[in-house]
C-alpha cells in the first residue's frame, strides 16, 4: 500500500523539520560552550508536536517493519514551554527504542495529571532490551 501525494508531502515536511532540529542541536551545543544558551518559550500544541513525531518516526518504523503509534490522556489544548527542545529529546528517545526493537514497535505515550499540573511521557519498545551479564 503505497503513500499519497498529501502524505508524501506531510512526511516531507517532518523530515524537513527533524533536520532543523538537528541543526538546533549543533547551534545549542555551540551556544553551550560559548555559555549564551537560550531556551525559546512560547505557547504551542502538545498533541500536535507528538502527532509530527509520531509521524516522522511512523516512517522510520514502517521501513523495519515495525510500528510506532502515541497515545494522549486529557491533554491540555496548549502549553508553554520551549518546543523544539523537547521534539528534539522526544525524537532521541523513539529514535533509540526503534533502533532495537525488531518485532512488534514502540507506544508514546503522553498524559496530563490536573492534580499536580504536570505532563508525562512515555516511550514503550517491544525490544529485547539490554542483556544482563552473568
Amino acid at each position: 500500500m503505497g503513500m499519497t501525494v498529501k502524505q508524501r508531502l506531510k512526511t516531507m515536511r517532518i523530515s524537513c523539520n527533524l533536520l532543523t532540529s538537528f541543526l538546533h542541536d549543533l547551534i545549542d551545543w555551540t551556544q553551550i560552550k560559548m555559555d549564551k544558551f537560550n531556551k525559546k518559550m512560547d505557547n504551542f500544541n502538545l498533541q500536535e508536536t507528538f502527532e509530527d513525531i509520531n509521524e516522522m518516526m511512523k516512517f522510520k518504523a514502517d521501513m523495519k517493519g515495525t510500528y510506532c503509534r502515541v497515545e494522549f490522556e486529557d491533554l491540555p489544548k496548549l502549553v508553554y514551554g520551549d518546543n523544539q527542545r523537547l521534539m528534539q529529546v522526544i525524537i532521541n528517545l523513539i529514535s533509540n527504542a526503534l533502533k532495537f526493537t525488531f518485532e512488534g514497535g514502540v507506544t508514546t505515550r503522553v498524559k496530563y495529571q490536573k492534580e499536580t499540573k504536570k505532563i508525562y511521557c512515555e516511550v514503550q519498545d517491544t525490544g529485547e532490551g539490554i542483556k544482563k551479564n552473568n
